[in-house]
Order: C-alpha cells, then structure tokens, then sequence
C-alpha cells in the first residue's frame, strides 16, 4: 500500500460536487418602505413628471409692512396744504397771459383730475392696489419634491446673526422635535448630522392641514415628519 493511501481513505473524500466548506447563509432582502412619489408619477405622462418634480409649495407667517405710512402721510399733507387753490391760480395766472385761449383749454383736460386736486386724501382709498400691508417674513420655508428648504435657525429677537437658509432631503430626515424659540412654535429638523433646520409652526391651521395632506403624496407614512403630523392633536 502506497504512502498515500495510507494518509486517505476513500470513504473519507467528499462525494462528487460536494465542497468541504460551509455554504453562505442566505443574504435577507429588506423590503424598501414604498415611495408615494414613485407611485404619483408611474400616473402621469413625461410633461406633468417634470412638472410636479419642479414644483414648489411656500409656507409662511407674514409680517407687516407700514411701506404704505409714508404715501398716506404725503396725501393728508397735500389735502391740508390745499393744492387745489394753487391751482387755480396757476389757471388764471395762463388766462391773463394768453388772453384766456390756454386756461380753458388746459381745464378741458383736467377737470377730470381736479376732483383728486381739490381732495388728494381720495388717493389713500386705492393704498391697498400700490401697497401690501404684509410681507414676506426671513423664516419662510418651502416644500419641495426632494426635500426642505428652510432656516438652519429661528433666531432670537435682537439677534445680530444672518438667517441662514438650508436645504434638507426627505431620506436625510431621521426626527422632528417641536420647541419654543421667542414664544413661537418651531419644529427642529434632524439629522444625522444633528438639528439640521427649523420650520415655524406658529403659521394657521388651514396651512398645517395642507402640509399634512401634501406630504401623504411625497414621503411614505414611516417618515418622522409624517408620524409626526399624524400625533398632533391639532390636526386630527
């Protein structure tokens, strides 16, 4: 018997195909949580995906504007002044030089505006078609398609820093925390990386309701925004 059969014995060699190492342990497929956008656009043709995908829905609590102060403070002035008497004058003065001929040409074209002459405080009635008596407030936030575009801060009043804009993906969001920050409510965005942004959430309730109901359209009811939106009392 030759060396080598003494080291082996067939019986203790592994059958045909057969392997002596242990076979991997199937890998487990996780199941992706499903993705409302995925699904709104599977609906649509190629005009209304780039449409929708492009989108953007602001949401705000305005604050005033007083932009307006200064022209309804012009026209009282005016109607204290009397321009109107000046006027006249001005009209008789041309009659005089050019022997009547140009005064009462002039005052075909102007009687219309004379009524606005005589009282220019009327002008302040039409205020609201120049001015706005709100504007657009620095914490005004933005929902997207992809994700949030808000402040990184609600800052202090007082506060001598610039407001910072952010711009947060929904697969990037891992919690939402409601805080108080100058006796407003302000949901704090997190990250991985930490808070991240804030939204104010001392805007109406009509809006809320709208956030809510726009979002079941943009991420799936897993998200922490959504499970968020959906324990509010407020909104339920």
């Amino acid at each position: 018997m030759s060396d080598l059969d003494k080291k082996f014995k067939i019986s203790e060699l592994p059958d045909e195909g057969s392997s002596s190492s242990p076979k991997p342990p199937k890998k487990t497929v996780l199941k992706k949580d499903p993705d409302p956008r995925v699904e709104r656009l599977q609906l649509l043709s190629e005009r209304e995906k780039v449409e929708v995908m492009t989108q953007t829905w602001v949401f705000d609590k305005r604050v005033r504007s007083f932009g307006w102060v200064p022209f309804v403070l012009v026209l009282i002035g005016l109607q204290v002044s009397t321009p109107y008497k000046a006027y006249l004058a001005e009209i008789q003065l041309l009659d005089e030089n050019t022997m009547g001929l140009f005064g009462g040409v002039l005052r075909e074209f102007t009687q219309y505006l004379e009524f606005l002459v005589r009282n220019p405080v009327i002008l302040a009635l039409l205020t609201p078609l120049f001015f706005k008596f709100t504007r657009v407030s620095d914490y005004y936030f933005e929902v997207t398609f992809d994700g949030l575009k808000t402040v990184k801060k609600v800052l202090e009043h007082g506060s001598k820093e610039l407001v910072t804009r952010v711009y947060v993906k929904w697969k990037d969001i891992t919690g939402v925390e409601k805080r108080t920050v100058n006796n407003r409510e302000v949901l704090v965005i997190l990250t991985p990386d930490g808070a991240t942004g804030e939204l104010i959430w001392d805007i109406e309730l009509g809006k809320k309701k709208a956030i809510k109901q726009l979002l079941n359209g943009l991420i799936n009811n897993k998200h922490p925004l959504r499970v968020f939106l959906e324990n509010e009392k407020e909104l339920k």
